[in-house]
């Protein structure tokens, strides 16, 4: 059985979100598949938050994200907190992220992602934690103005 230590999980998460930092909806395939691979090939992600249903799946995961890089963008990921499970397979990390959603600046962002990783250590399960109520302010104000 592998072993992984806290350094190499909170690596993981970190370059999986400059990966999503750095990823457009214009990118190519390729670009999308190297995302993809971070996570495993029946991965269960609650990308949109707890409130919405997950996806299953890498191609699943990429048109979540497509979709959601359509109107969201990280500015800055601010991590709060962070600790890792005794057998080193679940990372929580506590945020207050700064945010651009439909082109408002959203500047403090309460969120606790819970990742737990297989043992090659790709994601397995991705639950992310917030209140969305200040998403979906932005979002009805956005429809309202069309």
């Amino acid at each position: 059985m592998a072993t992984y230590s806290t350094t190499t999980r909170f690596a993981t998460l970190d370059a999986f979100w400059v990966a999503v930092d750095q990823i457009q909806t214009t990118s190519t395939n390729e670009e999308w598949e190297k995302l993809a691979g971070y996570f495993a090939d029946d991965a269960v992600l609650y990308v949109l938050g707890m409130s919405s249903p997950p996806v299953t799946g890498k191609a699943a995961a990429i048109e979540s994200f497509k979709t959601l890089k359509t109107y969201w963008a990280l500015v800055e990921r601010r991590q709060r907190s962070q600790s890792l499970s005794a057998d080193g397979k679940v990372a929580v990390v506590e945020m207050d992220n700064h945010l651009t959603i439909f082109g408002e600046h959203v500047e403090h962002f309460p969120e606790t992602e819970v990742v737990e990783f297989d043992e090659a250590g790709k994601i397995a399960s991705y639950r992310l934690y917030c209140d969305g109520t200040p998403l979906k302010e932005i979002a009805a104000k956005k429809m309202a103005a069309q």
